[in-house]
């Protein structure tokens, strides 16, 4: 079932440096007029805010420093002033239990979504995995470690715990959105599926023979579910069967899987250390070697964003398999996403 989380106010719009605090239906709403509030910056710096003399607003959180980044341009949004959404990647970082933006079309680094998670703020991340939009526009973020899908606004706002271990949920990795319903790949063998209400609804794939890191389902209807379980491979279910497969690819510890814009799709393989264009019937094509591998994004620019274990964050060309950019250094960087969030 689901349970809405505390709220915390994480100001994006307007270029603002508001902070945060977090409230219960337990907890006061009412402020001393002039009272100096702890809050917490865009940033991840900490801040005071006062209370203003209604007692119940409260003005800007601070000081704080500017913001690494500002999202001011994109493909999203309407005409006007400017763009009213951008398009941005987003990659958790397991080692910093954060989630970072980056420009899908060159993969720079335009700063943080979340910052490193803190004591105080009303989520925990343990090891967050993947993080894609999906009802309400919202970010829904897998945690390995926590059994659980949390639910965010494009703004950052958390919303609550979507899913998780009294959902039966154990060692959960990549998810994905196939209309209102959200799949989880589970390591009890399982492609969980749950209802726009978090209800868990029948699983997609009940098979003890899987051992699911990440799964993508195709406007065709067909599934296709990276498997760790021996032999290691990509399981292409068709549109229509979720017990008969065929094997699309066969690597040591296959993790993201991607569609290709030129058709078939990208592999992240931590085991073998490669990133791997694969055609519909499992040709390989080019490939790139990154030592133990885990995240891909095919960019704008026709390079590839990979993350890796050993080598962070970078930008690769697919043709020769050179770096184009080290854009992060770093342990933790785990799979890519494109989502559209409100531009700053």
């Amino acid at each position: 079932m689901r349970r809405l989380g505390e709220l915390c106010a994480v100001a994006l719009l307007g270029g603002t440096l508001g902070g945060c605090t977090t409230t219960s239906a337990s907890e006061p709403t009412s402020c001393e007029p002039g009272e100096n509030i702890f809050c917490r910056c865009d940033n991840g710096e900490a801040g005071t805010k006062q209370c203003g003399d209604d007692g119940e607003s409260f003005g800007a959180c601070g000081p704080c420093d500017p913001l690494p980044y500002s999202i001011s341009s994109g493909s999203g949004g309407t005409g006007g002033a400017g763009p009213s959404t951008v398009d941005v990647l987003l990659i958790p970082d397991s080692a910093e239990d954060a989630i970072g933006l980056y420009d899908p079309q060159d993969g720079s680094y335009l700063g943080d979504w979340l910052p490193p998670n803190q004591p105080d703020d009303p989520y925990t991340f343990s090891t967050p995995i993947n993080a894609v939009q999906g009802l309400k526009d919202h970010i829904f973020v897998s945690d390995q470690v926590e059994d659980a899908v949390l639910e965010f606004e494009p703004d950052g706002t958390f919303v609550g715990v979507f899913a998780d271990g009294t959902d039966g949920l154990d060692n959960i990795r990549g998810i994905d959105f196939f209309g209102t319903d959200l799949f989880v790949s589970d390591a009890s063998g399982v492609i969980a599926r749950f209802a726009a209400t978090g209800d868990r609804l029948p699983d997609l794939i009940n098979d003890m023979t899987l051992d699911p890191f990440d799964i993508l389902l195709e406007p065709s209807g067909n599934t296709l579910v990276v498997d760790i379980a021996s032999p290691n491979r990509v399981r292409f279910y068709p549109a229509g069967s979720t017990t008969t497969f065929s094997h699309l690819l066969q690597r040591d510890f296959p993790q993201q899987l991607k569609p290709n814009p030129a058709g078939g799709y990208l592999v992240a393989t931590f085991g073998s250390g490669e990133v791997l264009e694969v055609d519909e019937v499992g040709t390989v094509g080019r490939t790139v070697l990154v030592s133990s591998a885990r995240g891909v994004h095919p960019l704008g620019n026709g390079n590839w964003l990979v993350t890796g274990l050993d080598d962070g964050v970078r930008v690769v060309d697919p043709d020769d398999g050179s770096t184009v950019a080290q854009v992060r250094d770093g342990t933790g960087f785990r799979y890519i996403e494109l989502v559209t969030l409100p531009a700053r």
